[in-house]
């Protein structure tokens, strides 16, 4: 069975993504804490340290076991947080040097004259032995996005750390109100929109569903507990549109439908969103 290197790579970053947010949790707890142990005639002598406001504080625990070891674990723990945030980094910048799976990433790393080609014909099995396009699945909700969810609240799940798109983070110059880095000025106006009415969502995840790797702008959730996928075009270029088809193809076949499980909103000819009409159109899919 072949490995899907970039797939396993996504996950492990995910899984450290989690560690380091519960790492934070139980540090955050314990603010200015930790264990001193230091040489006291033939024996140790352990100390617990406190500081408040600049001012350390000492106390003896050596016949309290069970201190010296929730302090130890607490330092463990400040230096696994190092750790995880060290590897976090170049794992990312590995991620961002491989090719992602899939026709998208290799169609990026063509010569620009190829956009002259309709990629449509490209990528046909006939020109691409051995290439398998997956056929659409109708009227299937992704599996893996129902157990994402399960037993949690929208916004619990919106809390959650995952796994976000790293392909092309140098094009993530426009800021949101949220605070969060967009590729475009209008995915930062989309953004807005969700967090002006309430909507649960992660930007820019990189989910698996149906065997295939698709990353919409915005994965969101509904008060019925059904996921809505948003994307966003800009339809800014030739290479641009033929990537395009691909990727449309590979929603449905992930189970993304417009006007079921998908939205979808364009700019205009002048590189502009129509907010008003983005804003209707999130609701109508909301039932908000």
């Amino acid at each position: 069975m072949e490995i899907d290197y970039y797939e396993e790579l996504a996950k492990l970053v995910a899984k450290m993504q989690f560690e380091l947010k519960s790492v934070d949790r139980i540090t955050s707890r314990a603010t200015g804490e930790s264990l001193m142990i230091s040489k006291h005639g033939n024996g140790l002598r352990y100390e617990a340290v406190k500081t408040i406001n600049g001012s350390r504080k000492r106390r003896l625990v050596n016949t309290d076991p069970e201190e010296i070891y929730r302090l130890a674990n607490l330092m463990y723990l400040r230096f696994r947080r190092k750790g995880l945030e060290h590897d976090l980094k170049l794992l990312k910048a590995v991620m961002e040097r491989l090719m992602a799976p899939g026709p998208d990433g290799f169609i990026a790393s063509m010569p620009a004259h190829f956009e002259t080609l309709d990629m449509d014909r490209v990528l046909d099995n006939s020109v691409r032995p051995g290439l398998i396009v997956p056929r659409p699945v109708r009227d299937v909700e992704p599996r893996v996005l129902q157990l994402e969810l399960a037993g949690m609240s929208p916004e619990q799940w919106a809390a959650l750390p995952y796994c976000e798109n790293t392909s092309h983070l140098e094009r993530k110059t426009h800021r949101a109100a949220n605070g969060l880095l967009c590729r475009s000025k209008s995915e930062a106006a989309i953004l807005g929109i969700y967090d002006r009415l309430g909507i649960p969502y992660h930007y820019d995840e990189v989910v698996y569903a149906n065997g295939l790797r698709v990353s919409p702008d915005v994965l969101g959730v509904r008060r019925d507990l059904r996921f809505m996928a948003h994307e966003h075009k800009g339809l800014s270029s030739q290479e641009y549109r033929a990537r395009d088809r691909w990727k449309s193809f590979n929603y449905e076949a992930a189970g993304f439908f417009p006007g079921v499980n998908l939205i979808v909103t364009y700019d205009d000819e002048y590189g502009n969103l129509n907010a008003r009409l983005a804003e209707e159109m999130i609701r109508d899919a909301y039932k908000l």
